[in-house]
């Protein structure tokens, strides 16, 4: 009777107990191995702090440029947007994963709709919804670039309420009847910038469209005004768009 009553509550004990994971730190993290990367290379990442609050550790999925792109197929997930899925380590919480970048095209294994440019981009972490009870998190990744680097689109413009005299920057703005041209203390050669136009009344004009323009080696920018038609006063703005300090002011200048 006592082996019988051993084996009975064998077959109703559960599989298996569930891990408690002990995070190496107190929020999610990723971290990059490159910031420089090939198209359809292969980059390296690596995260700690992704911990099931009862079953080991958490399961995520990863978006590129918070889901802008998305696979061909639904061999990953049911969500294309989703192009991989990393499971973190039941005991710590911590992961390292390489993730194949889009190849550029719409067609192929890494192929992506639309099609994954050269320039700037990053990465979105989640955990939620794929594994039963696990901790809603959002993480997003440093920007990293893929090819050249150009910024891809127009940052937010800037209001007319906010140039101040201490974020004038130096920059000084002169018109000929081809071009405006703004020269900005402190730019180098080759660093990208936006210019954009407010009229008298505060209104972002964006007589440029999404077109970023580069510095010269004398931290001059051209604007040209061919088929352009700026207001007869106002402010001209300049904006970074270098990685490192996306849509930052530069500076402004009265419109001349």
């Amino acid at each position: 009777l006592a082996l019988a009553a051993g084996a009975a509550a064998a077959t109703t004990a559960p599989a298996h107990a569930a891990t408690v994971c002990k995070p190496t730190s107190s929020t999610p993290t990723v971290k990059l191995a490159k910031t420089k990367v090939a198209m359809g290379a292969n980059l390296k990442i690596t995260g700690t702090g992704w911990c099931h609050p009862t079953d080991g550790g958490s399961t995520i999925a990863i978006k590129l440029d918070d889901g802008a792109y998305s696979r061909l197929d639904s061999s990953v997930n049911a969500n294309r947007t989703v192009w991989a899925i990393v499971q973190a380590n039941a005991k710590n919480g911590t992961f390292s994963a390489v993730l194949t970048l889009p190849n550029g095209t719409t067609t192929g294994a890494n192929g992506s709709t639309p099609f994954y440019p050269a320039g700037s981009h990053t990465l979105r972490l989640l955990s939620g919804s794929l594994k039963t009870g696990d901790t809603i998190r959002t993480v997003l990744s440093d920007s990293f670039t893929v090819g050249a680097y150009k910024p891809k689109a127009a940052p937010s413009p800037v209001s007319s309420g906010s140039l101040t005299t201490a974020n004038r920057g130096g920059v000084t703005a002169v018109r000929s009847a081809s071009k405006l041209t703004l020269t900005i203390p402190g730019a180098a050669k080759g660093d990208w910038v936006y210019v954009d136009v407010l009229n008298a009344s505060g209104t972002s004009l964006h007589p440029w469209g999404t077109t970023w323009l580069k510095a010269s080696a004398a931290g001059k920018v051209a604007a040209p005004l061919a088929g352009v038609t700026l207001p007869a006063s106002g402010s001209v703005t300049a904006q970074s768009g270098n990685q490192a300090d996306y849509g930052t002011l530069r500076g402004w200048a009265p419109l001349p």
